[in-house]
């Protein structure tokens, strides 16, 4: 009960929440650093939600992205667009230098 108190409290802490679907069951999420990040809800087999919070949209999306799987950001917007850019940026950087 402490811990699932914990979990919740420590999100309200925060002024961005996060909704973002992982495409893993929740059993692999809980088992590697997702679990890490926030709370883990089950969806079914092959999904789970995690609830994240944040103080900065730069570092969720930076933290989400080290994650390594397949995810849909639910909600906000902002961190949606926030990863669009962040990941047309580490395209560009990951090119080859023109010259």
């Amino acid at each position: 009960m402490a811990g699932y108190l914990a979990d919740r409290m420590n999100l309200h802490m925060w002024p961005i929440k996060a909704r973002v679907r992982l495409g893993v069951s929740a059993e692999t999420a809980l088992a590697g650093p997702a679990a890490h990040y926030g709370v883990i809800d089950a969806v079914d087999e092959h999904s789970c939600l995690l609830l994240c919070a944040s103080d900065d949209l730069v570092g969720m999306a930076c933290y989400l992205a080290m994650l390594d799987m397949d995810m849909e950001v639910e909600e906000p917007v902002e961190l949606r667009t926030e990863m669009a850019r962040l990941g047309r940026r580490l395209s560009r950087m990951g090119e080859a230098p023109q010259g």
